[in-house]
């Protein structure tokens, strides 16, 4: 079996980042420098995707799905009924206390951080990590990139408690990482301590 591609993902409220190192051909056990992507489609050479989706259901009428039920990143455009900060909705059940940013709890009672109808923080953050997966693959991936395994490691943010990581874990699996039998999905809280 191929040495695995280590891939790091920083999926942040505003923009999300791709960084990934091969294993050396000369010796597979060691891996070589650690390269960040800015292969994004419509996005020219940006270190960060924008986190956002805008689906269709939602923008009846625009041209700029053609057959895609959804467009997200640099492909989400003005005037559109998108979804941002969904990732702040993972923790959203948090109690409130005096330590607490009482504007982003104004924000999410003034649905600044809404979801569309029938979806839930899961699907959308799924949705929107999906063609992330897909690029990592043809980023990453030699000839055939069925056949190369992958270590996945995904940020999430230290106060998270458990049952929330769990989500969205739930959210990573969804989009496709982890889901091949060669693959292995960790989760790394922010900053980059060990789970």
């Amino acid at each position: 079996m191929n040495a695995p591609i280590v891939v790091g993902i920083d999926m942040g409220t505003c923009g999300t980042a791709v960084s990934y190192s091969k294993p050396l051909r000369s010796d597979p056990s060691r891996y070589g420098a650690v390269f960040t992507t800015s292969q994004w489609p419509s996005g020219g050479a940006e270190p960060k995707v924008p986190t956002r989706i805008a689906y269709r259901t939602e923008n009846l009428g625009n041209g700029a799905f053609a057959n895609n039920d959804s467009v997200w990143g640099f492909r989400v455009r003005p005037g559109m009924i998108a979804s941002s900060w969904f990732k702040l909705s993972f923790n959203m059940t948090a109690r409130f206390t005096e330590y607490s940013d009482r504007m982003m709890n104004e924000a999410w009672n003034l649905g600044v951080l809404r979801l569309p109808n029938a979806r839930t923080n899961i699907d959308v953050t799924a949705d929107f990590l999906r063609p992330i997966f897909e690029s990592v693959l043809r980023i990453c991936g030699p000839e055939d990139p069925a056949r190369q395994p992958l270590i996945l490691s995904m940020t999430y943010p230290i106060t998270w408690p458990l049952d929330t990581i769990q989500s969205f874990e739930t959210a990573v699996r969804h989009a496709g990482f982890g889901q091949r039998p060669i693959d292995r999905l960790e989760g790394t809280s922010e900053p980059m301590a060990a789970k």
